[in-house]
């Protein structure tokens, strides 16, 4: 999802439990954030991630986002709201 802030992306990911704990997210990750920072010529990328969701956490921190901080009350669900965390992902932080 392109942000309004020229430059800048959302990346997004949900895996099917059954495919779970297989690397799909931590791969899928790894070549769109690369890819969004070279080859699309974007100079930013961000992930938001639901505070208990420590799988996520780990698939984005694994491909070198760094967290920036809480987002209170920032995600709608049907029935809640919760608190994610703000993670980031630039060219720099891949060593590029």
């Amino acid at each position: 999802m392109v942000r309004p802030q020229r430059g800048s992306a959302s990346i997004g990911y949900w895996v099917i439990e059954r495919a779970r704990r297989q690397g799909l997210a931590t791969r899928a990750v790894a070549l769109l954030g690369r890819w969004a920072l070279t080859d699309a010529g974007l100079h930013r990328v961000e992930a938001v991630v639901e505070v208990g969701n420590a799988a996520s956490q780990r698939v984005v921190e694994t491909n070198g986002f760094r967290r920036e901080g809480r987002l209170r009350s920032y995600l709608s669900f049907e029935d809640r709201r919760a608190d994610a965390l703000m993670y980031s992902l630039l060219a720099t932080d891949l060593g590029l």
